[in-house]
C-alpha cells in the first residue's frame, strides 16, 4: 500500500478489500492483493468506510461519496453541516451523516438517485 494510515478496512465480496486511507483515499485491494485507488471521492483524507444501504459510503474531509460495486465513486449529500463526514448510517430509509458540526439527515432513496444522474452525466 502506498500508505501505512488506515483508518477503516472492508471485504469486498468478491475476495478483494476497500482501504480508507489518511492522504490517500479509498484504495481497492483486488484477491491477489494489487491495489488501485479509486476515483471521485471529494478529497483523499478518508475518515470513515461502511456498508450503508446496500452500498458503500466514504466519509471524507470533503463530504460523503457512494461507491458502487466497481468502485467508482459518487459524490452526494451536498449541503451538510460541515464538510469531514465522520459517520454514515441509513435507518428507516433515511440517511443519517454525522459530521463535525452536527448530523444531516436525508432520503437514502433520494441520495442513490442523486448519486446514479450524477454518475450518468460523467
Amino acid at each position: 500500500l502506498p500508505t501505512s494510515w488506515a483508518v477503516d478496512v472492508a471485504a469486498a465480496p468478491d475476495g478483494g478489500a476497500f482501504v480508507a486511507t489518511l492522504r490517500h483515499g479509498l484504495l481497492r485491494l483486488d484477491a491477489d492483493g494489487n491495489a488501485r485507488s479509486v476515483p471521485g471521492l471529494p478529497d483523499r483524507w478518508l475518515l470513515h468506510l461502511g456498508r450503508t444501504g446496500g452500498a458503500w459510503w466514504v466519509g471524507t474531509q470533503g463530504g460523503a461519496a457512494r461507491v458502487d460495486g466497481a468502485g467508482v465513486a459518487t459524490v452526494v449529500a451536498a449541503g451538510l453541516p460541515h464538510p469531514c463526514v465522520h459517520a454514515i448510517a441509513d435507518f428507516d430509509g433515511a440517511l443519517w451523516i454525522g459530521t463535525e458540526s452536527g448530523t444531516a439527515v436525508t432520503d437514502l432513496r433520494l441520495a442513490i438517485s442523486e448519486a446514479a444522474t450524477r454518475s450518468s452525466s460523467r
